[in-house]
């Protein structure tokens, strides 16, 4: 559906059982789009990445907004970039639940693929271009 809908790429999420996952990951091969595993919640992402019988193009580390705004303690799993692209060459790595430039030069420094931003977008102020400006100048 999405590849008929014009994406590049879906996600699925690595709670899902194992065997959903490896057919989500067959369907977007033959789709001719990109799969996507958002590990939200999930301790390791390693132990599901193991399971699978073919490996998703990304792997989404993610700390949801609620767990942002709730539980200052809740940090973006930044060990698990190395752990993933130490075993998994082949993957790229995608962080998601930073909004702030501090966040985006941490996942650019820990060799982080993909930086999604989201709240700051959804969530349109004045400073949201301000955001987006250094956002992209910061990846550069």
């Amino acid at each position: 559906i999405a590849a008929g809908a014009g994406a590049s790429a879906a996600t699925c999420l690595g709670l899902a059982p194992i065997e959903t996952i490896d057919e989500f990951i067959e369907s977007c091969r033959n789709a001719g789009i990109d799969s996507m595993v958002d590990m939200m919640n999930v301790k390791n992402p390693i132990l599901i990445l193991r399971k699978l019988k073919k490996l998703p193009n990304v792997v989404i580390l993610h700390r949801g907004v609620d767990e942002t705004k709730k539980n200052k303690e809740k940090q973006i799993p930044w060990y698990q970039i190395q752990q993933i692209k130490g075993n998994y060459n082949d993957i790229l790595v995608s962080i998601a639940g930073g909004d702030t430039i501090k966040e985006i030069q941490s996942a650019v420094f820990n060799d982080t693929d993909i930086v999604v931003m989201w709240e700051a977008f959804y969530r349109s102020t004045e400073k949201t271009s301000e955001l987006a400006k250094e956002f992209l100048e910061e990846i550069r």
